[in-house]
């Protein structure tokens, strides 16, 4: 079917929106979590990032996976682990254990699709691939928002995880009845050794690991500084649970808007690394004075500008390998994996780092969390100069 383009476009989105929504829940309910497991903030942590240890693990060999055998199958298969994640979620809320298991279960689903959307959406769609690959990182953003915005508005915790559960199972059965492959696109058996020496190539690059450290320190303090800011709103400011949750939402809405705005301010630049440096330093500044900013519209505008800016290197710092010496298109994506690898490693690493340092002290989390952030500008100066 000429048309049936549409409908895997609708399955990949539906799942990127699911997979980004059970993650950030954890966020939403941090304040009813934490005591229910006997948790501290590192606990917690530890808790909310560990999808992203799956995704440190399997983030390679799931892409290898469904260049070998096709996105569809693997991703059905794989995506089957998220909802026995979701499930078992719901029903163990008094064991830390086996909710550190489930989330890791969550991430492997949210790893597969992470390794293939690309591939899926570029073989369906080709010319318009990166209109659709834009509004895959969208509708991710989507179900972090709605994650946020929607917490409060559930009686219990055990019932947001069982309808994350059921909307799971529900998508997981229709991507393995309706999902379908490209035609013609498996890679042959005997270029796997042109696929080691690509990725070898750009694991000799000095720019490639300095990206992949920029890009580590970036999405670490963004990525904490989202999980805990609804708890810190609510537990360190005393806004309500609902408000809180809206208020952060704002700030991944922004974000949006800062990852399409981004590229095009970069423009204006005649070097690109004044821009990254200028911009990811105004960023560890707005997210410095956030949390010291009165609550009201001052508040909102500053969490605001927080989301908006500190999205704008990101794409930029994503799409760099292109435009790096000695890798260029033909080796963009093996040195993307090695980035992806690498930046998955310290979002985790890092946020538990600080919050072991910060404990409960949101103030000293926050301003740590800023600092990591304006960290990525040290690898950011020690590049060369792009083609």
């Amino acid at each position: 079917m000429r048309n049936y383009k549409f409908v895997m476009l609708v399955l990949v989105y539906c799942l990127a929106f699911i997979g980004n929504y059970m993650q950030y829940q954890v966020s939403a309910f941090a304040l009813q979590i934490m005591p229910a497991l006997g948790i501290d903030a590192v606990g917690f942590s530890a808790l909310f990032l560990i999808p992203m240890l799956a995704a440190f693990f399997f983030g390679v060999p799931f892409g290898v996976f469904g260049d070998k055998w096709g996105p569809k199958r693997v991703v059905g298969v794989l995506f089957c682990f998220s909802f026995a994640g979701a499930v078992i979620r719901t029903f163990t809320l008094d064991s830390f254990p086996l909710q550190l298991v489930s989330m890791f279960l969550i991430g492997i689903g949210m790893t597969v699709l992470q390794s293939n959307a690309v591939k899926i959406l570029s073989l369906w769609f080709e010319k318009r691939a990166d209109t659709t690959i834009g509004g895959y990182f969208a509708v991710s953003c989507l179900g972090i928002v709605v994650a946020q915005a929607t917490g409060g508005l559930f009686e219990s915790v055990t019932q947001g995880y069982g309808v994350a559960a059921l909307a799971t199972g529900v998508l997981v059965v229709c991507w393995n009845v309706f999902g379908r492959d490209a035609s013609g696109e498996l890679r042959p058996a005997e270029q796997d050794s042109e696929v080691l020496y690509a990725f070898q190539t750009a694991a000799k690059k000095r720019d490639v690991w300095l990206v992949a450290l920029a890009c580590g320190c970036t999405l670490a303090a963004t990525t904490a500084y989202a999980g805990f800011l609804p708890q810190a709103l609510e537990a360190g400011k005393g806004i309500d649970g609902l408000l809180a949750g809206n208020m952060a939402a704002l700030v991944t809405v922004a974000s949006i808007f800062g990852c399409v705005a981004g590229p095009a301010f970069a423009g204006r630049f005649k070097q690109l690394k004044a821009y990254l440096v200028v911009t990811n330093v105004l960023a560890a500044l707005v997210m410095f004075i956030t949390w010291y900013a009165a609550s009201g519209a001052l508040l909102w505008t500053v969490l605001f500008l927080n989301g908006f800016i500190t999205s704008m290197t990101g794409p930029i710092l994503q799409a760099m390998p292109v435009h790096l010496k000695g890798i260029g298109s033909k080796y963009a994506g093996s040195a993307s994996g090695i980035i992806q690898t690498v930046s998955l490693l310290m979002a985790f690493l890092l946020p538990i780092m600080i919050t072991s340092l910060a404990g409960s002290d949101y103030t000293m989390n926050m301003g740590l969390e800023s600092l990591c952030f304006l960290a990525s500008i040290v690898p950011i100066l020690l590049l060369a100069r792009s083609k």
